[in-house]
């Protein structure tokens, strides 16, 4: 299970707005280019076929999820 479905499973058990958004920023700071995404630096080798595979998605996929969980 990925990052993005334990936020999803996370938020959806969330009691309220707060505790929602406190998931989200959390994933945030983990994920996100401008955050510890960026910060932490590794390499990671797969086959081209693989598709984005989590934690290397692309700026454009990040912000779709972003959108989503807002």
């Amino acid at each position: 299970m990925g990052i993005a479905q334990r936020v999803e499973i996370l938020q959806s058990q969330a009691k309220n707005y707060t505790q929602k958004k406190q998931i989200y920023d959390s994933y945030a700071r983990l994920c996100s280019p401008d955050q510890m995404g960026e910060i932490y630096k590794m390499m990671f080798i797969s086959e081209k076929h693989a598709g984005e595979v989590y934690p290397f998605l692309s700026e454009e996929t990040i912000r779709k999820s972003s959108d989503y969980y807002k």
